[in-house]
């Protein structure tokens, strides 16, 4: 699964607006992923619109 950020206000040091991540893990209304900076970390959906990676790759 594919976390698109949708905005990245307060995180703008360790997460890219637009950009997409590999989720490693959903719990609780929280994704955890591997921020800019390589570290693993958890953010509130609310900042991400989720795509299975089929509908992320395009062509």
């Amino acid at each position: 699964m594919i976390a698109l950020c949708k905005t990245n206000e307060a995180f703008e040091d360790i997460l890219t607006s637009g950009k997409s991540y590999s989720v490693i893990e959903l719990r609780n209304g929280s994704v955890l992923l591997a921020d800019d900076r390589g570290n693993k970390r958890w953010f509130g959906l609310s900042r991400f619109a989720l795509k299975r990676v089929e509908e992320a790759v395009t062509c």
